[in-house]
């Protein structure tokens, strides 16, 4: 699985994006392009957002085309679903972040779909939240926008990975066996943007104790 770059502070686009009619879509040239391709020999369910959009078929490539960066398949050039289940990704170097704020990478590097719960901005619109939990396809990574109390705030980036570890064999305590676990690594941020995390907290703090005090004033 090739590691894909992790993002810090992010930029701002238009929130909502803009609703495109079909008219529209004739006239315009898309953002992104994404070539997928199936190597393996059953079809693959491509899905946006857990509704499924199409299914590839065994050995068949297409595009698919986007015309907004908060699309899961904009952020890649290239997206191969291999023959051993694994998915290869390339990021298309003309994606850019699409919030504005602290965001996390989650990335995805199994073969199954992970879903982590997040806290969003108020005011920010990010597509394919139930509940409160974001999912990240197979082999893929998502850049979610994270409210500032967000425990996931500290870190700049999530990875489902499996792990090689040697754990006891059950019921046989002095024995031990090399087993692969899947494993959530979580990469801090560096010092200087904790810091700048925990100021910004702060400063909230004292704004809502001065906006408190002006209440209990007579």
């Amino acid at each position: 699985m090739p590691l894909i770059r992790t993002m810090g502070e992010s930029k701002k686009v238009e929130s909502p994006p803009r609703l495109w009619r079909q008219a529209d879509l004739a006239n315009e040239e898309p953002q992104f392009v994404t070539l997928l391709v199936n190597r393996r020999s059953s079809p693959v369910q491509v899905e946006e957002y857990g509704r499924t959009m199409f299914f590839l078929q065994p050995g068949k490539e297409c595009f698919i085309e986007s015309w907004s960066p908060l699309t899961t398949y904009s952020r890649y050039s290239r997206i191969v679903f291999e023959q051993d289940g694994q998915v290869s990704a390339k990021e298309n170097p003309k994606w850019e972040p699409p919030y504005e704020g602290w965001a996390i990478d989650l990335i995805n590097g199994q073969d199954i779909p992970q879903s982590v719960r997040v806290t969003i901005p108020i005011g920010i619109v990010v597509f394919g939240i139930v509940n409160d939990f974001v999912s990240v396809p197979p082999g893929l990574a998502r850049l979610i926008p994270l409210d500032i109390h967000d425990p996931l705030v500290k870190f700049k980036s999530v990875e489902w990975r499996l792990v090689k570890e040697k754990l006891p064999v059950v019921g046989f305590p002095n024995y031990m066996e090399e087993r692969e676990t899947m494993k959530k690594i979580m990469i801090p941020r560096p010092e200087r943007d904790a810091e700048k995390i925990r100021k910004q907290v702060e400063n909230e703090k004292l704004e809502a104790e001065r906006i408190r005090a002006e209440w209990r004033k007579p």
